[in-house]
């Protein structure tokens, strides 16, 4: 994790902190370490043996640095909240924004996630009024995406990635799916994550009357 609480219940940045200090996991209030490795980030850990279900830190590299940066790049926006914790859902979104008195979750999402577990998530936010985006990570974009994981985040018509070694979004929007062809879309790179425009295309087609196995 990246964030922890110093021992007067404020929230610290890894990058920010002192090992002479103590700090505790927002989540389980436990004594976590300040840890900066060669490879990773500046992060937290938890002490061995520690039973935390809210913090983990199975984060990779990619992830890290990809949720630093969005937080970086969205503070334009408004007030950034980086593993912001919701108490009230047990939820923590990757990044919190304050945009205009609204609140809304920034979910980076570099790894495998179950519809029903990000069904949940999506509930949870519902219930607290906070609208959620979710941006995926380098390993979504490299990859051939099936139409089932296409249908799973596409918001508005569109898919929206975050590349951390180019540090630019991209836009996928127009997706159409001609018969008995894969699936065809308009990428648009872009280096911030509202208001990306993409050209119209003059072929328009319901992509999810063209979806079979949808759940795959």
């Amino acid at each position: 994790m990246i964030i922890a609480c110093d021992s007067n219940k404020k929230y610290v940045r890894a990058d920010e902190a002192n090992k002479r200090n103590n700090y505790f996991c927002p989540g389980c209030h436990e004594k976590v370490i300040l840890k900066n490795g060669e490879v990773k980030q500046k992060h937290f850990s938890h002490c061995a043996g520690a039973a935390c279900v809210t913090f983990t830190e199975n984060e990779s590299m990619q992830h890290l640095s990809g949720k630093l940066q969005l937080a970086s790049k969205l503070q334009c926006y408004g007030d950034v909240q980086i593993e912001a914790v919701l108490p009230e859902i047990q939820q923590r979104p990757d990044i919190l924004l304050i945009h205009n008195h609204k609140r809304i979750a920034i979910e980076y999402q570099c790894s495998p996630i179950s519809q029903k577990k990000l069904d949940m998530r999506n509930k949870g936010y519902f219930a607290e009024n906070i609208h959620v985006i979710w941006i995926l990570g380098q390993t979504y974009f490299n990859r051939t995406m099936t139409q089932g994981t296409i249908m799973k985040f596409m918001a508005d018509n569109a898919l929206v990635f975050y590349l951390p070694d180019k540090q630019y979004f991209v836009h996928r929007q127009h997706f159409r799916k001609p018969d008995f062809s894969r699936v065809l879309f308009v990428d648009k790179i872009n280096t911030t994550l509202f208001n990306a425009k993409v050209p119209k295309q003059r072929t328009r087609l319901n992509i999810p009357k063209q979806i079979y196995n949808c759940r795959a």
